[in-house]
């Protein structure tokens, strides 16, 4: 029984000694290291690859949830190429925003 008191003591003794030490940093001695971000490269695509690329991914998924969400935000790249032609053109056209009506017509059709 003594001796098992004296290895705890010795233990405890130890492991505060340790943790008294000046070796470690503490957080106030820490250094700010300020890193370089990198550029991100990403490749400029106009409003119909944006659509084709949510089309391929249209048919990756089953949910009929995430469908629809999808469908959504190809039906919003319709109505964004709207909003840049009708800033873009100076030529009047009947309806810039043409096919997004269809596309929402469709959605609100398909998933009522």
């Amino acid at each position: 029984m003594q001796r098992s008191k004296l290895f705890i003591s010795s233990a405890v003794l130890a492991l505060l000694s340790a943790c008294g030490s000046t070796k470690h940093q503490t957080l106030g001695s820490l250094q700010y290291e300020k890193k370089e971000e990198k550029a991100i490269e990403y490749k400029k695509m106009d409003h119909k690859e944006v659509r084709a690329e949510y089309q391929e991914l249209l048919n990756l998924f089953e949910d009929k949830q995430l469908k629809e969400q999808i469908e959504r935000r190809i039906a919003d790249v319709y109505m964004m190429e709207g909003v840049q032609k009708q800033n873009t053109q100076t030529k009047q056209t009947k309806s810039y925003y043409l096919e997004a009506i269809k596309s929402y017509r469709e959605i609100l059709d398909k998933y009522p």
